[in-house]
């Protein structure tokens, strides 16, 4: 972990819930600069997007709206839901009214 990131995370502890603190501020507080503060901010940003968009159970609500939706595969998903693949289409085809949530929570239920 380098001092950027110890110091980060210090100020995350530190910092009482509803501060906003400015990039400057973040960045003398880390010793680097404000440009840098907001590359990793940008990075941080776009890493919560891919996670909200490719973990639907999650209720992440709208807080990070991508442009354009991803779409995953029904592979990918069982993947990251840790059931088998050809259970989780078959229940999807089986199931149109279901969502692919529901569909994997009946395939993890049948599992038991």
């Amino acid at each position: 972990m380098s001092n950027i990131d110890l110091n980060l995370s210090v100020l995350c502890i530190v910092a009482k819930p509803g501060t906003v603190l400015t990039q400057a501020a973040i960045a003398e507080h880390c010793g680097c600069s404000r440009a840098y503060i907001d590359i990793v901010e940008k990075t941080a940003i776009k890493k919560l997007q891919i996670m909200v968009n490719t973990h639907p159970l999650k209720d992440w609500g709208e807080d990070f709206p991508m442009k354009k939706k991803r779409k995953i595969s029904i592979a990918k998903y069982a993947e990251i839901e840790g059931v088998n693949k050809w259970a989780l289409a078959s229940a999807v085809r089986r199931n149109p009214d279901l969502t692919i949530e529901q569909c994997a929570k009946l395939v993890r239920d049948n599992r038991k």
